[in-house]
């Protein structure tokens, strides 16, 4: 057998036998909340403050929900309001799930402008604490 084929057999085992190639592990803290949020979920009232404090920021349009106009709404049958409200509040999920994201990436690079570098992952466990 030549050794290209062989090259090719042991990437192939690789592929369907390894593990999913993963990056270095996230602080304890934050791998704690993303394992079991989606799990439990907030509760409602818990739920609602968070999303009261999420406002997206002025210059990205995107994020704002989409209005259906009252004429268009008055029009439209039940089955299409009823489906168009399901599919509001799914961006509207959505969108308050990527906010935060945003801002995040925001900071990073305000840090990375001014300090050139990264913080350390002990710098980011002192500020989450």
């Amino acid at each position: 057998m030549k050794a290209s084929s062989c090259a090719q057999i042991a990437e192939l085992v690789k592929e369907v036998i390894e593990d999913e190639q993963t990056d270095p592990p996230l602080l304890e803290k934050v791998s704690l909340l993303v394992d079991s949020l989606p799990a439990t979920g907030l509760n409602e009232p818990a739920l609602l403050k968070w999303e009261e404090n999420i406002r997206s920021a002025g210059n990205c349009k995107l994020f704002r929900l989409t209005k259906v106009q009252s004429e268009i709404w008055d029009i439209a049958q039940k089955a299409t309001q009823s489906m168009d409200a399901r599919l509001q509040k799914v961006q509207e999920s959505l969108t308050k799930g990527i906010i935060p994201l945003a801002k995040l990436m925001g900071t990073t690079g305000e840090v990375l402008e001014k300090k050139g570098t990264v913080p350390s992952p002990d710098e980011c466990s002192e500020r989450l604490i």
